[in-house]
């Protein structure tokens, strides 16, 4: 029979056992080994703080049981982040702009953010779990971005992890008092959200079901949510839109819960951002893409047009005061802020997409010549959806599926010819 401590003991060599099943397995993360040798630190330091307790000392037992159980579960989503579990040459790219985000620029000499990205078995369990500012024994925070398996090619929806990278973004201690005092103040300011009383009233105008217990927890977390909505859409462009649109549309739009407000809400707010960017016009000027363009936006405008004005909830000078705000924020970020591509290159990707081909591709000249775009894999994920809104008679829009791979496969292409590139100017090589 184990004594309480020798149990607890021996559980933590069963979960280090669990740890060393991880390496079995390939990994795309350039931070995998980090995030191996971070568990492997917590481990031991639980497994020491056993080693020290005595049997009698019943409340410290079950907190570090308690942190045994979390180490667990986190080796456990380790083991989900192998390669096979989700599209790696999105999740990369999406790592590198969450590492940039969230690592701290004034200090040089601190070390980067940990990320992995891992697979879950729920349909809606996109999400991003952060431990900024988390009690326990913690040598660095670790942040794992959750993709749905059962979406594992559909990157077309992927760019709804743009708003989660938002919720990473204000949990680091280096951006949190900025992000709020400059973005999330003025987003709520003139609003019911300002207020706690009018808040509630608001609540009632709106016929919510919401327990009063629960009202202040709303008041607290909705700023935060529509904030990160707006982080989404400068993050990954005009694609959030279509991936916010696929993903909450099929749900109530007016259903109110204590941690989200209503997606009606924040699909107008979305829109009001959009018109404010000017990305409509912009791209339907290029005859090739008026007709994609304006359907795309459209499915967004025209529904944020019927939402009921009860449920419009922010004043839209404070949107737009608040997206002024996090467009300086993520330009002093190298390469997080969303820019526009020029409309020739997004017809060229979308002519190819149309024909079943990725969307981009090397150049050949008459002298055998070999040219590579720089190419924003956001830029790609844009072109995917103005596609599947085409109406081009000459060539049928493949498949939502197919049209994902190939979008995925142009993002693949494209990390090669960025590593590529990156290879060349680093060997300080001229040659194409």
């Amino acid at each position: 029979m184990f004594a309480a401590r020798e149990y607890r003991i021996q559980e933590c060599e069963n979960v280090r056992d669990l740890l060393r099943n991880t390496l079995r397995y390939a990994y795309s993360s350039d931070s995998s080994k980090s995030v191996y040798i971070e568990c492997l630190a917590r481990l031991r330091l639980i497994e020491d703080a056993f080693g020290i307790l005595e049997d009698d000392e019943e409340d410290e037992l079950q907190e570090l049981s308690n942190q045994l159980s979390e180490l667990s579960e986190l080796i456990g989503r380790v083991e989900r982040s192998r390669i096979e579990e989700f599209s790696w040459p999105f999740a990369l790219a999406l790592q590198n702009l969450a590492v940039k985000i969230c690592a701290d620029h004034k200090d040089p000499t601190s070390p980067p953010p940990l990320f992995f990205i891992s697979a879950d078995d729920e349909l809606t369990s996109y999400r991003i779990i952060t431990e900024q500012g988390k009690a326990g024994l913690i040598s660095s925070p670790l942040f794992s971005i959750i993709f749905p398996r059962s979406l594992k090619n559909f990157v077309l929806l992927h760019p709804i992890l743009g708003h989660e990278l938002g919720h990473a973004a204000i949990s680091a201690p280096q951006h949190t008092l900025l992000l709020e005092q400059n973005v999330l103040r003025p987003l709520v300011a003139k609003s019911p959200l300002n207020d706690l009383i009018r808040f509630k009233k608001w609540l009632d105008r709106v016929n919510s079901n919401l327990d009063l217990d629960l009202r202040t927890e709303a008041s607290l977390s909705w700023p935060e949510e529509l904030y990160c909505d707006l982080f989404g859409l400068l993050l990954m462009g005009p694609s959030y839109v279509g991936a916010t649109n696929s993903l909450l549309r099929p749900f109530k739009t007016r259903s109110i819960s204590e941690s989200h407000p209503p997606s009606a809400t924040r699909f107008w707010v979305i829109a009001h951002a959009v018109n404010q960017l000017g990305w409509r016009e912009f791209y339907a000027k290029h005859k090739k893409l008026k007709q994609p363009a304006n359907k795309y936006f459209d499915s967004l405008t025209n529904f944020a047009n019927q939402v009921p004005r009860k449920f419009r909830l922010l004043n839209t000078s404070q949107i737009e005061i608040a997206l002024n705000e996090l467009q300086l924020f993520l330009q002093t970020v190298p390469s997080a802020l969303f820019e526009a591509p020029d409309p020739e290159l997004v017809a060229t990707m979308v002519s190819r997409l149309l024909t079943t081909c990725p969307p981009v591709a090397s150049e050949v000249s008459s002298k055998l010549t070999i040219r590579n775009r720089i190419v924003d894999f956001r830029s790609i994920l844009f072109a995917g959806w103005l596609t599947w809104m085409s109406t081009d008679a000459k060539n049928p829009v493949p498949t939502f599926i197919n049209l994902n791979r190939l979008c995925q496969r142009g993002i693949l292409q494209q990390s090669a010819v960025d590593k590529w590139s990156a290879f060349k100017e680093k060997n300080n090589d001229v040659r194409p």
